[in-house]
């Protein structure tokens, strides 16, 4: 098994399917992560970030990343990485 982090970019192009990149990161999505044993690792700054642009008001786009991870979730392969020890004292 395998970890692999994402930024922004390839979780928008997952998921929205207008996103110049979606055919290609719906390939690598689906070669790592549909059969195989990897584990998605994402980010809260990279979700906000995703989420807060061009996926909030695009409901398909959240459906399907939701779905997505609910199956990844249930198979103990999807990880949201904190970020909260490095902003402990800037705020």
């Amino acid at each position: 098994m395998s970890d692999f982090c994402v930024d922004t970019g390839f979780l928008l192009g997952i998921y929205v399917e207008s996103d110049q990149y979606h055919a290609r990161a719906s390939r690598y999505f689906e070669e790592y992560f549909r059969a195989g044993r990897n584990r998605l690792i994402v980010p809260w700054p990279i979700l906000y970030e995703a989420v807060s642009t061009r996926m909030v008001k695009n409901r398909p786009a959240m459906i399907r990343m939701e779905n997505a991870w609910k199956r990844l979730s249930r198979q103990d392969r999807l990880e949201m990485l904190s970020d909260l020890s490095s902003r402990r004292g800037h705020g």
